[in-house]
């Protein structure tokens, strides 16, 4: 079953370098305080590394797990509301972890690896309505400067900038991973959301105290509809 997975996902890969779409943005819902985030946590660090540029991923650490007694370092009340209004777009009744949506148009529990899989797929299909550029990237004292461009950007866009983490490693000493030693990979920093109509935008993204100098990170953007998910992205590491 392995063997047919990865030859449909490396034909996958073709498709998408053949059509000139951009990457897939996989939006993670997670929590260090979920014993049932773990595996979804593994599971795209995995699929990072065999997609590599046909995938964008994000792992938003949600806050409301950090009642039961252990602070995920990296969950922040942005996140959950980030979360939130994926609920109110999708209908559902409750948020949950682990929860992956895949460019805003679906949502699957982020641990079942044939659900993940068959999203992601679904999406060779789909005709970019956008595209983005990042002209230029610099780390300086308050965070990160942006300069980027938008081509045939829609009127009611929604785009979405994030500094994201590559890799974190934390011993969990309290809640449901207790004694725990997690990797988490693809962490969301920091992210700010604009409604704009201009094609071009400055922004400047500031770095939480987490974020040691030496971490590798980098920039994600991504363009959505409200009626048709996320149009456009790109990914860029910062030097």
């Amino acid at each position: 079953m392995k063997s047919i997975l990865l030859t449909s996902f490396l034909l996958l890969s073709t498709i998408f370098t053949a059509i000139g779409q951009s990457p897939t943005v996989i939006e993670l819902f997670t929590s260090q305080g979920c014993s049932s985030c773990p595996p979804a946590d593994k599971l795209i660090a995995h699929l990072s590394k065999e997609l590599k540029e046909e995938v964008i991923i994000l792992s938003y650490h949600v806050d409301y797990w950090d009642y039961i007694g252990w602070k995920d370092p990296y969950a922040s009340a942005s996140n959950t509301n980030h979360q939130y209004e994926y609920g109110r777009t999708f209908n559902i009744r409750s948020v949950y972890t682990p929860q992956a949506v895949i460019n805003g148009r679906n949502h699957v529990v982020g641990s079942n690896e044939r659900e993940l899989r068959g999203a992601v797929a679904s999406e060779t299909s789909r005709i970019d309505k956008s595209a983005v550029t990042i002209a230029s990237l610099e780390r300086v004292a308050e965070g990160v400067t942006i300069q980027a461009s938008f081509k045939k950007l829609p009127d009611n866009a929604i785009i979405m900038y994030a500094l994201t983490v590559k890799e974190k490693t934390t011993i969990i000493k309290r809640g449901e991973n207790r004694n725990k030693t997690l990797k988490n990979t693809h962490i969301v920093a920091n992210f700010k959301k604009e409604q704009t109509s201009y094609n071009q935008q400055d922004v400047v993204l500031s770095i939480p105290s987490w974020v040691a100098k030496d971490d590798d990170i980098t920039v994600v953007i991504y363009v959505s509809e409200p009626e048709n998910g996320i149009v456009a992205s790109a990914a860029q590491n910062v030097k």
